[in-house]
């Protein structure tokens, strides 16, 4: 898993307070794996790892402003990345393309008819 996933995940609940057990439920990931991906943030410049307003042993996780700022590259990134993709198809292909991966995401999700 990438660590821009983490960045979005922290750009979209920058109002709330996000701790490491947040992201490890959201993401399904075991303890270690996250520490790794959240240390590596941090050595980076992209969080910090805050007190806890309520309980000091507890660790916020917050964005820096070069991690708003790495957020805010990538999602423009990912953006342009998908726009010229989908320069790739014609509207039926496009939208046969959709149909199939909702076929696929209702059957992922036991929707399947």
């Amino acid at each position: 898993m990438g660590n821009s996933f983490i960045l979005r995940f922290l750009n979209e609940h920058k109002d709330e307070n996000i701790y490491q057990k947040d992201i490890e439920k959201f993401f399904g990931l075991k303890k270690s794996t996250i520490t790794s991906i959240l240390n590596s943030l941090e050595d980076a410049g992209y969080i910090e790892r805050k007190v806890g307003k309520d309980d000091g042993r507890l660790r916020r996780i917050v964005l820096t402003e070069k991690g708003f700022a790495m957020n805010e590259k990538v999602h423009n990134e990912f953006e342009t990345l998908e726009e010229n993709m989908f320069n790739l198809f014609s509207e039926d292909e496009y939208n046969n393309l959709i149909a199939s991966l909702e076929k696929i995401r209702n059957y992922l999700e036991g929707k399947d008819d």
